[in-house]
């Protein structure tokens, strides 16, 4: 919203309204400023993908001016796309969760560790099995686990299980 203050009167300019609303001088003219109230949003700039990060900007709607900036994590979109495979899949069947984006692939590295919320879900589903594809080293390997599987004992302080880890109780086999 635009309001016109008087430059040559000395009107002092309107002070921040709102945590995030900030007004400043859009258009300076001999005899008056113009403000305006930005009206900040959160827009995704750049999408994440499996194995690329994302960013996400708090825009001003009218003007455009961005105040920050937040990456948006490949990794978070993997465990995001993880867990909503492990939910979708049909009972008797085999999720298998992709630890190895195809860029990832050129670049001979992966994902290497679930976090929690992955292995409840898999921990809650004793109808499907889940197969883990992940690259160490170089070599490509795969972890079979059987639906309703405890994962308790693998904690150590953290919410997540590397695959290392989880090849010690189910075993890792080279592709």
């Amino acid at each position: 919203m635009l309001r016109k203050w008087m430059n040559m009167l000395g009107v002092a300019m309107a002070a921040v309204i709102a945590a995030f609303t900030f007004v400043v001088p859009m258009q300076v003219q001999a005899e008056e400023v113009w403000v305006h109230t930005h009206t900040y949003r959160w827009d995704i700039e750049v999408e994440p993908t499996d194995s690329t990060d994302g960013e996400m900007v708090y825009r001003c709607s009218t003007c455009g001016e961005v105040k920050y900036r937040l990456p948006i994590s490949a990794y978070g979109k993997f465990m995001v796309d993880t867990e909503k495979a492990v939910e979708k899949t049909a009972g008797g069947s085999t999720v298998v969760i992709d630890a190895v984006p195809d860029r990832m692939k050129r670049d001979n590295e992966g994902w290497m560790s679930l976090h929690r919320s992955v292995y409840d879900l898999i921990s809650a589903r004793p109808d499907v099995t889940a197969v883990i594809d992940y690259r160490y080293k170089g070599d490509d390997y795969e972890i079979t686990i059987p639906g309703g599987s405890d994962f308790s004992d693998l904690y150590d302080g953290t919410d997540f299980i590397g695959f290392l880890k989880l090849g010690t109780k189910f075993a890792a086999t080279a592709k």
